[in-house]
Formats: C-alpha cells, sequence, structure tokens
C-alpha cells in the first residue's frame, strides 16, 4: 500500500543533546539517519517535505526543506510551519530518530482516518507517539494558535483536537534513539 496523496512530514529539527551529536548523520546500515529515513518515505509517499532549520546541509535529500516559521517552537510549530507548505489533505508526521516504517502500524491508522483529524498510536504501556501519526490538514488553525499561546506540549495541544488513538498490539514498539544507549541497542536489535 502506498500513501498517493499523502505528504510525509519529517522533522529533522531537533537540537539532540541527549544524544551528544547531530543524530541525522548517525550511521544506519550504512548511510545517514536521515537519507535512510528519506528513502523509506519516498517508497509509501508521493510527496516529502522536511522540517529543518539548516536547509544548505539537507539540498543532498533534493526535498523541500521548511525553516520553522515560529523558532524555537518545538515540533508543534514544525508540523505547523510544514502544514502551511502542504496542498494534501492528510499528511504523516514522523521524526527523524524514530528510524523505520512499520507498514502494519500505518495501514491500521489510515483505515480508521475517517471523522478524525489525528490518528496516533498508542504502545501497550500507554504511551501515545505523536511523531508517528496522520494529521487532516485542518488542524493548522488549531497548531497555530497553540504555537501562539505558547502551548507546546503536543500531547496537549492533540488531547483537545479530534484524534483517534490506535492501541498496538502487545510487544509492538515504535523505536526511538534519544541517546547513545537507544542507538547502542537498535543497531544490536537490527543485526541480532
Amino acid at each position: 500500500m502506498t500513501w498517493e496523496n499523502t505528504t510525509a512530514i519529517l522533522l529533522a529539527g531537533g537540537i539532540a543533546r541527549r544524544m551528544g551529536r547531530d543524530k541525522r548523520f548517525m550511521e544506519m546500515d550504512g548511510e545517514a539517519l536521515i537519507r535512510s529515513k528519506v528513502k523509506q518515505l519516498e517508497a509509501q509517499f508521493s510527496h516529502v517535505i522536511i522540517s529543518a532549520n539548516d536547509p544548505e546541509k539537507l539540498q543532498f535529500l533534493n526535498h523541500p526543506v521548511v525553516v520553522d516559521e515560529w523558532p524555537d517552537k518545538g515540533p508543534v510549530g514544525g508540523i505547523a510551519s510544514c502544514l502551511k507548505q502542504v496542498e494534501t489533505e492528510w499528511m504523516f508526521v514522523t521524526a527523524v530518530d524514530i528510524p523505520t516504517l512499520d507498514l502494519h502500524i500505518l495501514k491500521a491508522m489510515w483505515e480508521v482516518r475517517n471523522d478524525w483529524d489525528i490518528v496516533i498510536p498508542r504502545e501497550s504501556q500507554g504511551y501515545l507517539e505523536p511523531l508517528y501519526a496522520f494529521y487532516n490538514r485542518k488542524v493548522l488553525i488549531d497548531l497555530e494558535r497553540a504555537v501562539a499561546a505558547d502551548e507546546l506540549a503536543l500531547h496537549t495541544v492533540i488531547s483537545k483536537l479530534n484524534h483517534r488513538v490506535v492501541d498496538l498490539p502487545p510487544g509492538v514498539h515504535i523505536p526511538n534513539l534519544n541517546d547513545p544507549e537507544d542507538y547502542r541497542l537498535y543497531e544490536e536489535s537490527t543485526r541480532g
């Protein structure tokens, strides 16, 4: 399944304090993490745009790079900035430090999107992952309001919107590379 009329938004503008280096360029399967993630998105979505504040470093990816309209407003500001540039009705938002796409999760979320503005997965431990979710274009105005009010916790913003939670089966996990230990464990799991 491919999402031909959906835009993938790749959030790649984080500071990466916990990782201690620019995680976008860490090696993953023999290439930079960001290049690996873009290739995965290209295979599934008709449009890919990247949210980052250093577009000159990302020209090699050959996709539009959207600079934050509201600097230092985190994912809420980055997503809102990108939504202003998108023409499709639906967007899949993901972060560069989530190294893989699980097409089963994407399909499960996509199939229940009707009547909702955001579809977000929840792991069996109860954790919601707003940076691996489908967003309808109509949430732009709500995100702009949140930025204007300096309400930057994405979970809080989503809780006030028309959203649907999709529970993942026990044991299904969305990996996130926040620090060197996450990176080490992920590399070990993919080798094993």
